[in-house]
């Protein structure tokens, strides 16, 4: 996704791009993996932007689905990273001798993979050989890493760091609901909504979602009232109410979100949960079908061989 606004705030680093486990939802759920290209990212050549996206959707995106971010540290976890963009760089033919590979190099090897490195050079010194070339062995290193990460695992170092790092996140997250809570703007409440009801936060609670989730609705957050919509269409977190879901499908299809228009337009086509009107549900699939919402094509295929 490309966020023109990310980063929020920019202090010592230029940041390009970034791993989110889920959080973006424009027509729909949530991503369940997620790369957001920030500003700066945005000018990139495709070719130049490719290797940081492996970055942050191979080495990050992995580490989550295995579950690595529990007892790692994130020193490692940058390593591994920037193993796998050290690989796209390689497979894309980028020019090691130029001064942005060099500079890349030296610092995936002088400070990300640093431990690992010293702790190769120490364990297994012949595989060394590995690190020592113009493009390094990247599927090789990467099978010494997982036994690093392994041993450091066992050892406790890792978990020791790994419980400071959750210590200083839950007071990051702490300032960050603070503000979310004492902002007048709906899309910040309706972000406190999906943090809880999609449980990417501690101490997740879905009445606490529900909560915030309505008084974004409420203010007219599309988003929030497509996903009220859906929440009582499935009777998933609240009881099944195909005339509230209709109610806020209809404000959502009023202010143009083309998912809802959708939404709507089949509910009046079928009269679920509001009067059945085919007229004004046929306009409304003819305007999601305009904004690209392509299963308003079959269903209105279907309106017209039935007259």
């Amino acid at each position: 996704v490309y966020d023109p606004d990310f980063p929020k705030q920019e202090m010592g680093e230029v940041t390009i791009a970034a791993f989110f486990p889920d959080f973006y939802s424009e027509n729909g759920p949530n991503k369940d993996f997620l790369a957001v290209v920030g500003r700066f990212g945005g000018n990139w050549s495709a070719r130049d932007l490719a290797p940081v996206i492996a970055h942050e959707l191979t080495g990050h995106g992995m580490q989550r689905f295995r579950g690595r971010n529990e007892h790692v540290r994130v020193v490692e976890l940058e390593c591994e990273a920037y193993l796998y963009q050290e690989k796209a760089y390689q497979d894309l033919g980028f020019d090691k001798n130029a001064n942005e590979m060099v500079a890349f190099r030296q610092q995936m090897e002088r400070r990300w993979c640093y431990d690992f490195r010293r702790w190769l050079a120490k364990q297994r010194p012949a595989r060394m050989a590995l690190w020592e070339r113009r493009n390094p062995d990247v599927p090789g290193l990467l099978k010494d890493y997982l036994d690093y990460i392994d041993t450091l695992r066992k050892s406790g170092v890792a978990g020791k760091a790994v419980a400071a790092q959750k210590s200083e996140q839950a007071k990051k997250m702490a300032a960050h609901m603070a503000r979310l809570e004492a902002s007048p703007e709906p899309a910040d409440h309706f972000q406190i909504a999906l943090m809880h009801l999609r449980e990417i936060m501690p101490g997740a609670d879905h009445a606490t979602g529900m909560k915030w989730l309505n008084q974004a609705a409420e203010e007219g957050h599309s988003l929030a009232q497509l996903e009220l919509a859906k929440i009582y269409w499935q009777g998933k977190g609240a009881p099944k109410d195909k005339a509230k879901a209709a109610h806020w499908a209809g404000k959502a299809a009023a202010q143009g979100l083309p998912v809802a228009e959708y939404t709507y337009g089949v509910m009046l086509v079928n009269g679920d949960g509001v009067a059945r009107d085919v007229p004004a549900g046929k306009e409304l699939l003819k305007k999601a079908a305009k904004r690209g919402i392509k299963a308003t094509e079959e269903a209105l295929k279907k309106l017209d061989k039935r007259g």
